[in-house]
């Protein structure tokens, strides 16, 4: 009988043990499956916004595709002689799009934003500028821009009748095609028989030679300036970018639906003097013996030799004031 009720007991005590537990385990299963259901709500919510993210990512990757590509040629350093002023032309600076789908804007405390160019007008303060070109769509949209420094300079170059005077400059010319080179720029130069020592060096690479023979143009620069400095030392070489092809040429180009400018020949040998004058700026950016006279955003048209003159008179003034031309010595 005792036996009967200790079993009795044990199985009671068996029992509510089995209860309790079973009402534990159904309780912390109840838990872990709440907790489970707020993971999944937590991932389900990661996953929408992961969604969101590709989509959005998607749209831009699809707007930057049909977005034309707009390369162009602003070099770091612009020098203008403020007795002359310049203008940068638009169309110099861009190539390859129609210009009349897209507007530009040049942010600068000196000068006045045309809406085909940049003009610095004669009489400027003389100093250094930032200057930035902002290119948009014709929704506002900015699509690239390049900052500039624009030095200023007082004129130290004597000039006659608005033409640079090389009377106390005595330069070696390194030309392709005298056509391309001012008369003004051609007056006192240097010959191996002369007895004078040059003071700087000119190089004039030709417009034609660059559209036959891009490479070899660029190699034979490569070649010639090691060649002048070995025998000149530190003198201060000049090379003065070839104009681009006249407007007259230009006029004949055309463009797709989409505002492209399509493949003409003129439009091949903007390209080739654009590919140039970008190599000529990567390459000699930190010669302090190399410097690239920007003719190419300075010159609407090609045989501009005024245009020419202004832009090579900015450099000279510059070299002169720093002291790396030397004025009448021989």
């Amino acid at each position: 009988m005792i036996k009967k009720r200790i079993f009795s007991v044990i199985l009671a005590v068996l029992l509510v043990v089995c209860c309790v537990t079973e009402a534990f385990f159904i309780k912390f299963l109840e838990n872990d499956n709440a907790n489970l259901k707020e993971e999944v709500k937590a991932l389900q919510s990661d996953t929408s916004d992961l969604k969101d993210q590709v989509e959005n990512l998607n749209d831009t990757l699809t707007k930057k595709a049909d977005e034309p590509s707009i390369e162009f040629y602003l070099p770091d350093h612009i020098y203008v002689c403020e007795s002359q002023g310049t203008d940068i032309y638009n169309s110099s600076v861009v190539y390859g799009i129609n210009l009349d789908s897209y507007a530009f804007h040049w942010e600068a405390p000196v000068g006045n934003s045309r809406s085909d160019r940049f003009e610095i007008p004669a009489g400027s303060i003389p100093g250094d500028y930032e200057v930035t070109l902002h290119i948009y769509d014709l929704s506002l949209n900015e699509l690239a821009s390049k900052t500039s420094t624009l030095h200023v300079v007082s004129d130290a170059v004597q000039s006659e009748e608005g033409q640079i005077s090389l009377s106390d400059i005595h330069p070696v010319i390194y030309s392709q095609n005298a056509e391309e080179v001012p008369d003004s720029i051609l007056a006192n130069r240097v010959d191996d028989a002369g007895t004078v020592m040059p003071n700087v060096v000119f190089m004039f690479p030709s417009a034609y030679e660059v559209y036959s023979d891009l490479e070899g143009t660029m190699e034979q620069i490569r070649t010639q300036i090691p060649a002048i400095q070995e025998q000149y030392g530190d003198i201060p070489i000049l090379i003065i970018e070839p104009s681009y092809p006249g407007s007259n040429v230009e006029e004949e180009a055309s463009f797709d639906e989409d505002g492209n400018q399509i493949q003409r020949w003129a439009y091949a040998e903007k390209t080739m003097i654009y590919r140039l004058v970008s190599d000529l700026e990567k390459t000699y950016v930190d010669d302090d013996n190399v410097w690239i006279v920007p003719n190419a955003l300075m010159t609407r048209s090609e045989n501009s030799p005024k245009e020419t003159e202004d832009a090579i008179r900015g450099v000279l003034s510059h070299l002169i004031s720093e002291q790396r031309i030397k004025i009448n010595e021989q």
